[in-house]
């Protein structure tokens, strides 16, 4: 019995087949063999390819079972023997020795030395109880409530001598990670040696559990003892000051460490380390972590890259860092900011910033014109206030006062009926989210008494869900709000009727697009009229105007289509600018069909570019009418 299906394409047709065999069905495994010499085509070997892929395969489940907590280890080596006994000239077969190795040396040290208990280990000198912690490193594995490497941060520098003693430790842990990783206990130890010294060390782990050992210190092992030696020999303080001043790959780590322990030392070294930065990324990482470097030094330093710092970015890390130690003007510098925002900002860390500020006002503002703004910063600014409706875990863990909490709750009700999509966001169960679907889910979130709403739902039943939401909240507040009625529309004779077509904003409604679409109320859907209106707006982009996406609803009752048509502004395109298109077919539950890509714009109008859209849209209008459906269908600029 095997627990997964094999990465291999041959394998796994060989599998089907010699099962539908035994089972009677030769018609079945006809098909699969058929399938297996295709895949097979051009090479002699079929058996020993076969042999090979299912040695790979079986190794990887031997792998998977260390991660079993319960599988024994004396098990695990009945199955790595195994193994060898069957593919002894197989890739992996020296892989499968060295673990197996290392399986018999731990099983036959803890039969003469058997792990302490947390009680006896405890009634040990500290340099016996390092050992013995590392020791228990054999029994780590992901899934455990221990975890063994925090336990060294814990005691701190005490645990180094055992832990290089443990680096090129080659035996197995229960620690998997991916398909095919495993950790051995020296991976585990080289990882509690950077927890605790905040270290970035140039080499990697060479203790792997699937090598065998070399019999020579490893080149990590080596750089370790080395910076262990200078450490003791300048002491904490002193090796701090001089590893953060000079700079370096794992500076802003050291930094933090520094400003930790040596408080009143460490402003010089902090200042010193930043001015060596050249990268803004780095620069924003390192002044955005600064929360323990309330000193002259550091406080100077932050003030300055508040207002000067070169991308918003670093400016907003710098912020976040003076708020965090106790310091004013931080809210005021970044709403300045916001006011100034432009829409090729990069923005979710500011609005995760002023959501979190706990200010009336500052949300009152975050929150003004929502509508005008793009659809992913009004979906980025509803999901920030929710995260900060309890307590501002971006400010300090401040708990949220009542007011600030009625006031969220408002902010995102108040989007509730905003029913522009999201294109191309997706999670599980849902696709394509409205903005109303993200703020009925917010507060689902925050005051699952109150609202109830199901994200992967229908397009119909969210719609709905939003309004008994919008209800909720009016009655709460004392406002009249009788239940939403499901009252979709008068029926229709054809299911494919255009009822309804409203275009968002007015300078496409004017245009010839426009009026096209318009146009389209009454008449049954077409897919050649519909294609045809995108491909003329395409070649003749109206004024002001260079993107578009429409979508069409038909839910289960016979209402007929109602679609919806936005617009994005912007500056024409130049020629061979890249433009995305994308459209798309969903019915409840499943993407039906999507086409989707990007071109030069002189390319973007023409019909070719829709044919399969269009011919999976046909199919689909065939379906039973009962079935919701929704089209998408529209062009925008790559970078806009």
């Amino acid at each position: 019995m095997i627990d997964r299906p094999p990465e291999s394409a041959v394998l796994g047709d060989f599998i089907l087949a010699w099962h539908f065999w035994n089972h009677e069905r030769p018609d079945l495994a006809a098909r699969f063999l058929a399938r297996l010499r295709t895949e097979m085509k051009g090479q002699d070997q079929i058996l020993p390819r076969i042999k090979d892929d299912a040695a790979a395969f079986l190794f990887r489940q031997n792998i998977v079972s260390f991660g079993d907590p319960e599988q024994p280890r004396a098990k695990l080596l009945d199955g790595l023997e195994a193994f060898i006994c069957h593919f002894p000239d197989c890739p992996e077969a020296k892989q499968a020795r060295s673990l197996a190795d290392g399986l018999k040396d731990l099983i036959q040290e803890e039969n003469t030395n058997p792990l302490l208990t947390d009680e006896e280990v405890a009634g040990l000198p500290e340099g016996q109880q390092a050992v013995e912690i590392v020791r228990r490193f054999r029994n780590h594995e992901l899934t455990s409530g221990a975890h063994v490497p925090k336990e060294c941060l814990k005691k701190g520098e005490i645990m180094i001598p055992a832990l290089i003693a443990a680096l090129d430790d080659h035996r197995p842990s229960r620690t998997v990670s991916g398909y095919l990783h495993l950790e051995s206990v020296g991976d585990l130890a080289a990882r509690a040696i950077n927890l605790i010294s905040k270290k970035e060390f140039q080499n990697d782990s060479g203790a792997n559990a699937l090598a065998s050992n070399p019999g020579k210190p490893s080149a990590l092992k080596t750089e370790v003892e080395a910076w262990w030696s200078e450490y003791q020999t300048k002491g904490a303080r002193q090796y701090l000051i001089e590893a953060v001043s000079a700079g370096g790959p794992d500076c802003d780590q050291l930094a933090r460490r520094l400003l930790m322990e040596f408080p009143s030392d460490a402003g010089p070294a902090v200042v010193k380390c930043y001015q060596k930065l050249e990268n803004a990324t780095e620069k924003g990482n390192f002044i955005g972590n600064l929360y323990e470097a309330n000193n002259p030094e550091c406080i100077a330093l932050l003030r300055q890259e508040m207002e000067k710092g070169e991308t918003l970015y670093i400016r907003e890390g710098a912020a976040r860092s003076l708020q965090a130690n106790g310091q004013d003007g931080a809210t005021a510098a970044m709403l300045q900011e916001w006011r100034k925002i432009t829409p090729d900002s990069e923005t979710s860390d500011l609005i995760r910033f002023l959501s979190n500020s706990q200010d009336a006002e500052v949300i009152r503002e975050l929150t003004e014109d929502m509508l005008l703004r793009p659809v992913a910063i009004r979906s980025i600014i509803i999901r920030e206030l929710a995260d900060a409706y309890q307590k501002s875990v971006w400010n300090r863990d401040l708990v949220t006062p009542p007011d600030i909490q009625r006031l969220i709750e408002e902010k995102i009700a108040s989007m509730l009926m905003d029913d522009q999509e999201h294109w191309g966001l997706s999670g599980v169960g849902y696709r394509d989210p409205t903005v109303g679907d993200g703020a009925a889910h917010a507060l689902s979130r925050v005051l699952p008494d109150r609202y109830a709403f199901d994200v992967s739902a229908s397009f119909e039943e969210r719609e709905l869900a939003r309004q008994r939401c919008l209800s909720a909240w009016k009655k709460s507040n004392g406002q009249e709000s009788p239940p939403p009625a499901d009252n979709p529309g008068k029926p229709v004779k054809h299911p494919d009727q255009i009822t309804e077509v409203r275009i968002a904003d007015q300078d496409l409604r004017n245009s010839a697009t426009g009026k096209r679409l318009t146009a389209l109320e009454g008449k049954q859907l077409d897919p050649d009229e519909l294609v045809s209106i995108i491909c003329e707006f395409s070649d003749k982009l109206p004024e002001g105007i260079n993107g578009i996406k429409v979508r069409g609803v038909r839910i289960s009752k016979p209402v007929g289509f109602k679609f919806t048509v936005w617009s994005s502004k912007g500056k024409h395109p130049e020629i061979w600018q890249s433009f995305n298109y994308d459209g798309r077919l969903t019915t409840p539950g499943k993407a039906r069909f999507q086409s989707s890509g990007s071109c030069g714009h002189q390319d973007i109008g023409k019909p070719t570019r829709w044919i399969e859209w269009r011919s999976a849209l046909e199919d689909a209008l065939k379906a039973p009418s009962n079935t919701e459906l929704v089209l998408r269908i529209g062009i925008e600029p790559v970078h806009q």
